[in-house]
């Protein structure tokens, strides 16, 4: 309970800043349907502890029953509590910088005492089934099939030779290869910001008349939704990432980087990330029985990828860490609030707003206090903004220091 808690409360103080916690859960108990909102420094030291607290709690502890992360795999739910422990330490670095290296040495000097992820098969996934298929198979919210490639990440991975991009992409319907080709210039992507009408008209040729969504690349096969493409869609290849492998991985690669811990190299977590990654989407992949997809990915040179000039770990130690930057950013597809979250924090990889961008042409740094908080619970609330420093798309956070 300590654990998850302290995820999705991680999750609601990096969208919002303060918010309710001490108070948040005593309406029924104490009377209380107006609780204050608890300063973002305070709340992470709470979520920072709970997790020690918890990681301790479940030594040898018993199997649990009814779990559907790690089917009462206690040693796993020890692993998920210092490795997210890990990515709050890191989130609070800039901030708090004595606290997050003391912790983050704690954990990664005595690995038996605070294990971590190991592997992918460690990570912390909701892993559908038959009886419980992932949500997009069945159902969809809006326009969905509209979702398309972005040209950002469509020219990072090309620039890169990136076979990932055959996973987080289909070719164009006007290229008339269904979902996968091994043409690259098959998957084509869209500038981010558009509004509606320039959308539509949008043309990666230029030529007006290849214009629309036949010549702009959907999601991959394995993200699809079944009302968008009943013959190839899968109820199970796709699992909801909490946190993965990869990530801790170049969490680690660049806390080494900048000598927050002593324990292996950056190098060496760096290309373990990297590794990690590829090696979940193959995985994934064959999961949903995708065969063209999976034969091309299963034969890309990882090696060769990881040592090209642009992705191997060489440089300084300010373009080391782009390095992980960017490959972090990209192992998080699909997982966009943290891919977002650590942004946030670092600045990198660089994103540029789209040219139809709202917000003053500026990328929001936070999400606005629901307008039922502002009804409900009006005194605690402009205690807070006046706290933070304004309720808008860009009040930094307690922690987002970066420049």
């Amino acid at each position: 309970a300590l654990i998850v808690k302290s995820w999705f409360y991680s999750y609601l103080t990096d969208a919002y800043g303060d918010v309710p916690y001490t108070q948040a859960t005593k309406g029924i108990r104490e009377d209380n349907i107006t609780p204050e909102f608890t300063p973002q420094s305070e709340i992470y030291d709470g979520l920072i502890t709970d997790l020690t607290v918890a990681n301790n709690l479940l030594k040898g502890a018993a199997t649990i029953s009814g779990d559907i992360l790690y089917n009462g795999d206690v040693t796993k739910w020890r692993k998920f509590s210092n490795s997210l422990r890990l990515r709050l330490l890191m989130r609070i670095s800039d901030v708090d910088k004595a606290r997050a290296i003391s912790e983050m040495k704690e954990i990664t000097n005595a690995p038996s005492e605070f294990p971590i992820f190991e592997s992918n098969g460690d990570a912390a996934v909701i892993q559908w089934n038959s009886d419980n298929p992932q949500p997009k198979f069945t159902t969809r919210s809006g326009s969905y099939d509209e979702v398309r490639l972005s040209t950002t990440l469509e020219t990072r991975l090309k620039d890169l030779n990136d076979q990932r991009l055959i996973v987080f992409a289909q070719p164009t319907s006007a290229s008339g290869k269904g979902i996968y080709s091994d043409n690259m210039d098959d998957y084509v992507g869209m500038p981010n910001g558009l509004n509606d009408e320039d959308a539509l008209a949008y043309s990666p040729s230029g030529d007006p008349q290849k214009s629309g969504s036949n010549f702009i690349s959907r999601l991959g096969v394995l993200l699809t939704c079944r009302a968008c493409d009943p013959e190839n869609a899968s109820p199970t290849a796709s699992q909801t990432i909490i946190m993965s492998y990869s990530e801790l991985q170049f969490i680690l690669a660049e806390a080494r980087e900048k000598n927050f811990i002593t324990a292996g190299t950056s190098e060496q977590y760096y290309e373990n990330g990297i590794y990690a990654s590829f090696e979940y989407y193959l995985e994934r992949i064959n999961a949903g029985g995708w065969n063209e997809i999976a034969t091309s990915l299963a034969s890309f040179d990882v090696d060769a990828y990881i040592n090209q000039e642009k992705v191997a770990y060489t440089g300084t130690s300010e373009e080391k860490l782009g390095k992980v930057a960017m490959q972090k950013w990209i192992s998080l597809f699909y997982t966009g609030f943290e891919a977002w979250s650590d942004w946030r924090r670092t600045n990198m990889p660089a994103i540029v707003p789209g040219p139809d961008a709202a917000n003053g042409g500026k990328v929001p740094v936070r999400f606005q206090y629901p307008n039922s908080v502002k009804s409900t619970n009006n005194a605690n609330y402009q205690e807070a903004v006046s706290r933070m420093g304004g309720d808008n798309l860009n009040t930094l956070l307690w922690w987002d220091v970066s420049v």
